[in-house]
């Protein structure tokens, strides 16, 4: 399957919408994708960008893994997929992954 750029901006957003309403984001601050090229050797980058700014800072959503997310767009889509979940699991309570996942 082909990763697109369509793809990719869908689950940078949807990084951004999981961050903000966890909690680990000021909703006024952009979730900002640097896009890598092997061909010039740079690679994809994820970064977090306070309002009227263009500096970029490390996103809260990558943890300590920096801000490095791939080589390639579909690397990058299935490292920044692996951020939704944990993400996605950071923002519900002990309580609702217990219903989840169909725990006692």
């Amino acid at each position: 399957m082909r990763e697109t750029k369509r793809d990719t901006d869908a689950i940078v957003e949807r990084i951004h919408n999981l961050t903000v309403e966890a909690g680990l984001m000021p909703s006024d601050w952009r979730t900002v994708l640097e896009e890598g090229s092997p061909t010039y050797g740079r690679g994809w980058n994820l970064y977090s960008s306070p309002p009227d700014s263009y500096g970029h800072n490390r996103h809260p959503a990558t943890g300590s893994s920096g801000s490095y997310v791939g080589w390639s767009r579909r690397e990058a889509n299935e490292k920044m997929r692996l951020i939704v979940q944990i993400v996605g699991a950071m923002g519900r309570t002990k309580k609702e992954n217990r219903q989840r996942f169909g725990q006692k």
